[in-house]
């Protein structure tokens, strides 16, 4: 006889019929097909506190015939034990190797001699395989649930009604699952047999607080940074001008939620959502549109028509909400808004993660784990064999996981990337690779751990190369600098706003022992081992470059190239300086490119002497990209002993911050005034103006349009706002133009309860 319920025995087979789950995320109204549901609402009217699933009217049932009439799924209590209640959606959330309760009423009194009683959860779209973990049968237990097995405990019954305990191991799949409840009754020797399906879907999602998920952190202010803080800052700039921006991560809104779930579904089969690795991988390529119908497209061209320039994006919200309405990807971003997403996502789905900017940050496009720049042997640059670049800076992920898959010693912080860079086994990914294997130089570890390698350690050579008829025939290294990529690595501090310095963790301090060996190791098992076939010849004569880090745009400034003769013999020195106008990748404006500088310098024995180079307004006002960066390429030769050296120096036009103030009581439910005001520093109309305005719990994301601020003029802005969630709160904005963008400001504001 088939018999679909259990209650002392642990596998039986069931025909699950149509009740398959949708691939589509739910809506906000989502179809009842079995019942209806009544939500009581909290005092805030957003998350509910029960969600409580009725069967419609039925007929009589037969004799002894049980049958569900209601489920609640008690969603506040549950929420709160799960650290879900966060959640902006009217759903059950909660988190792997961890029970959650849920109380069944039947439409007569249950008795444990005659009735038994079975709970079917599936994930993920037929067919549904015990064997894949896609369909959970879960087994009654009489003792204390564990680890050892998903499965089910009866808390207490009373007449007709039952409380369960319900428990998913801390392996079980994530994301979107359908719940039924099934039962068989037997009488006078006759067996009956009722499935009720819930109709409101439930989620699983990653568990930091436990102990046996692949993604616990010890740390309780860890796990409430890096999991449950939907804002923080992204830092960007170059490395002697540190700026900061606060981004609004958003991961428990309901258009985030919603997004984040259905691409989950549409990247990660479900077989595979039960590994943190493979999981975080996929999502660092569906961050980019690339490969896939991913959440954004990358634009470095300085044309951003047709969509939304990258630094007029003040969080991770009005991205997702634009996704989640329109399935496609979204325009445009750059590498801290992909980070800024990637963030949302991890944290959305329990992933403990956080944006990591990198100072001077390379990218290696051959594999030789070094950042290679090609001159020929008068000194010119062959821009046809130069392919890696280094960036002002970089914005990527880490998050938190043990390596199961990897030999011990490489748990812990993963770094993942969504910027499309280079392929990856043909895909736009990277990650996660772990610190540990980065730090010392252990490329041979998959996920592109030879790829951050380079982007935080290489070192910057330059090679003379000797050519025939327009084939290189010879390269020496003339030129090795071993600390010029990855330097002030920095997130957001777990405990208040400062930066943390995370250096260390990818790589040892710079002319270390340790370090040099770690290169050593990157480099043997890089495209080009055996790299420093170096020139024997004297370099006894020291540059250095020298800019004002305290630019403002609109100032003039001086580029001064300081040389040093240790020698004990006279030298001449051929000094070119060239200044660009540059993106922040590094890569030079088209036709950005100020008066070159040819200087030479005689310099008498163990003398010094400089070089100077002026640049003024005019020669970079109205060229301007992201971020207001320059590119300082300096490059000497010393005649009589053909010593070369070359350097670039990074650095960005300092722009003003916005000046935020409220006017008006700030409580909940009650509107009150933010003003924006803003300075134009240069002599140029500023035109094509937008705010973009955005806090959590405060206002959804918000772009305002601005009219033209003349030279030196002053800009006053009012926006009405209307607080939705009491407490500590942050209300972002981001001022873009056609001449000036990256101008940001931001408000700690505290709002009081509903009176």
């Amino acid at each position: 006889m088939y018999n679909p319920c259990f209650e002392h025995i642990n596998l039986y087979v069931v025909n699950m019929g149509s009740g398959a789950s949708s691939t589509k995320p739910p809506s906000t109204t989502p179809s009842r097909p079995r019942g209806r549901t009544e939500a009581l609402f909290n005092q805030e009217g957003r998350r509910p506190q029960t969600l409580l699933i009725l069967e419609p009217p039925q007929p009589p049932s037969s004799d002894g015939q049980l049958k569900v009439k209601s489920v609640d799924l008690k969603i506040y209590s549950n929420s709160v034990e799960h650290n879900t209640n966060d959640y902006d959606v009217p759903y059950l959330i909660v988190r792997r190797g961890q029970s959650f309760d849920i109380d069944v009423t039947f439409e007569r009194e249950f008795n444990p001699e005659s009735d038994k009683l079975g709970v079917v959860l599936r994930v993920g779209e037929p067919p549904h395989r015990v064997s894949k973990g896609t369909l959970l049968m879960l087994p009654f237990m009489d003792g204390e649930l564990s680890d050892s097995n998903s499965g089910v405990k009866i808390l207490s019954t009373h007449g007709d009604k039952v409380s369960l305990s319900v428990y998913l191991l801390s392996k079980a799949h994530i994301g979107k699952y359908t719940l039924a409840i099934e039962t068989i009754s037997t009488s006078n020797s006759e067996e009956f047999f009722d499935r009720f399906t819930v109709s409101q879907p439930m989620y699983v999602l990653f568990n930091p607080w436990c102990k046996d998920d692949d993604v616990y952190m010890e740390g309780v202010m860890e796990r409430e940074e890096y999991v449950l803080n939907d804002f923080g800052f992204i830092w960007y700039g170059t490395y002697r001008q540190l700026g900061k921006r606060r981004w609004n991560f958003g991961q428990f809104e309901s258009e985030v939620f919603e997004a984040v779930m259905y691409l989950l579904e549409l990247g990660v089969v479900p077989w595979a959502r039960n590994n943190a690795v493979l999981v975080a991988r996929v999502l660092s390529s569906l961050g980019n549109s690339q490969d896939d119908d991913g959440v954004l497209v990358g634009n470095w061209s300085g044309d951003y028509a047709g969509g939304t320039k990258p630094t007029s994006w003040t969080g991770s919200v009005a991205i997702f909400e634009e996704y989640n309405r329109t399935k496609k990807p979204v325009s445009f971003g750059q590498c801290w808004v992909f980070s800024g997403i990637l963030t949302t996502m991890l944290r959305c789905l329990g992933i403990p993660a956080r944006s990591v900017t990198n100072y001077a940050s390379s990218h290696d496009t051959d594999g030789m784990t070094t950042i290679n720049k090609h001159h020929d042997d008068t000194g010119m640059v062959l821009e046809s064999l130069n392919g890696d670049s280094v960036w002002n800076f970089h914005v990527w992920n880490d998050c938190w996981m043990a390596r199961p898959d990897l030999p011990p010693g490489y748990g812990g912080w993963q770094a993942l990337d969504a910027t499309p860079q280079e392929r990856s086994e043909g895909v736009y990914w990277t990650g996660p690779a772990p610190l540990a294997a980065v730090k010392q130089g252990h490329v041979y570890y998959g996920y592109d751990t030879g790829f951050v390698f380079a982007e935080v350690n290489a070192d910057r050579i330059d090679w003379e190369c000797t050519t025939f008829k327009g084939f290189v025939t010879k390269m020496k290294a003339r030129n090795v600098q071993k600390s010029a990529v990855g330097k002030f690595i920095s997130t957001k501090a777990v405990i208040g706003n400062d930066r943390e310095d995370i250096t260390h963790l990818y790589k040892f301090s710079e002319d270390s022992e340790e370090n040099r060996m770690a290169v050593a190791c990157a480099i043997e098992h890089g495209s080009r081992p055996n790299t420093y076939d170096t020139d024997d010849g004297p370099d006894d004569v020291q540059f250095e470059i020298e800019t004002d880090d305290m630019v403002t745009v609109g100032d003039d400034y001086d580029v001064r190239i300081k040389v040093v003769n240790k020698s004990n013999e006279k030298r001449t020195v051929d000094v070119y300086i060239a200044s660009h106008v540059c993106h922040y990748t590094g890569i030079p404006v088209k036709n950005s490119k100020c008066k070159d500088q040819h200087i030479d310098l005689v310099l008498e024995p163990n003398s010094s002497s400089e070089a100077v180079k002026r640049v003024v307004c005019s020669d970079y006002l109205g060229k301007l990209a992201d971020q207001s960066a320059m590119k300082i390429y300096a490059m000497g030769k010393v005649r009589e002993t053909k010593q070369m050296w070359a350097d670039q120096d990074d650095f960005r036009l300092r722009t003003p911050d916005l000046t935020l103030e409220t006017e008006g009581p700030l409580q909940v439910g009650k509107e009150f005034t933010l003003k924006i005001y803003l300075k134009n520093p240069i002599p140029s109309t500023l035109s094509q103006c937008t705010v973009s305005i955005e806090g959590p719990g405060l206002q959804k994301p918000k772009k305002v349009r601005h009219n033209n601020i003349i030279p030196h003029g002053d800009m006053k802005m009012e926006v009405k706002l209307t607080p939705r969630k009491a407490g500590n709160r942050v209300i972002m904005a981001s001022f873009d133009s056609k001449q000036l963008d990256n101008i940001t400001g931001s408000l700690d504001l505290k709002i009081a309860p509903r009176a």
